[in-house]
């Protein structure tokens, strides 16, 4: 590495780790994380994670879905992402094994959430159901559609 005199932030290092392990890197990506100045936060190890679940890398994805753990262990994130990493992976009695964990620890799922403006009204929209080429969303706790083209089109029920 060149010596520019500039410290790289967490920001930089979660971006290079990510760089890394997309293009299928993910050794490089942990070395960097060792070499880092600073302590790994949860941007780091949840940048990790989100990889790892793209990539089905399980040894790498368990690796960081502890360090999540040991930083916030009542965070649901890395629980559920590990838990999709091994269902992706067909691993389905360790998914069982996550959950039952975060019932142990009484570790619990919140509902996301997103705003959407309409008409110049500002609507709460959440639990997104892809559907072909339409977007089903409960807005406000009704059923709408969403075309992926154009503006939003509501056919509440």
């Amino acid at each position: 590495m060149i010596n520019t005199g500039f410290e790289p932030t967490l920001d930089h290092y979660a971006c290079m780790v990510n760089l890394f392990g997309r293009s299928g890197h993910m050794d490089k990506a942990v070395d960097l994380i060792s070499s880092m100045s600073q302590e790994p936060n949860s941007l780091i190890w949840t940048t990790v994670l989100s990889v790892c679940v793209m990539k089905g890398d399980i040894k790498h994805g368990e690796m960081s879905a502890r360090c999540l753990i040991e930083l916030d262990p009542f965070t649901a994130v890395p629980y559920i992402m590990l838990s999709n990493l091994y269902a992706a992976c067909g691993r389905w009695k360790d998914v069982a094994s996550i959950r039952s964990l975060m019932k142990a620890k009484h570790v619990k799922k919140f509902a996301a959430y997103s705003w959407i403006e309409i008409d110049n009204e500002v609507h709460r929209e959440y639990n997104q159901k892809a559907d072909g080429t339409r977007l089903n969303v409960l807005i406000d706790g009704k059923e709408c559609e969403e075309l992926h083209v154009g503006r939003l089109q509501q056919f509440c029920m």
